[in-house]
């Protein structure tokens, strides 16, 4: 992949149907895993990560003020 003055330039999509070689690929924070634009979403290839980690925030209805409950 790449060119001789850039041998590590370029990535394959992740997503087995597309394959697709992206010189600006995407990784994806939550699976770790390289992606085209077009797949780069959480959505677009199906993470098996994505709901982990989530952060929950409670926006109070008097003061607007935001706050994330404590587990």
């Amino acid at each position: 992949m790449g060119t001789p003055q850039f041998p590590d330039l370029g990535k394959h999509c992740s997503v087995e149907d597309c394959k697709q070689i992206d010189f600006l690929p995407f990784t994806c924070d939550r699976c770790r895993q390289v992606f085209c634009l077009e797949h780069r979403s959480y959505i677009k290839h199906s993470c098996p990560k994505a709901d982990s980690n989530g952060v929950i925030v409670v926006i109070c209805p008097l003061c607007c003020e935001g706050s994330s409950p404590k587990p």
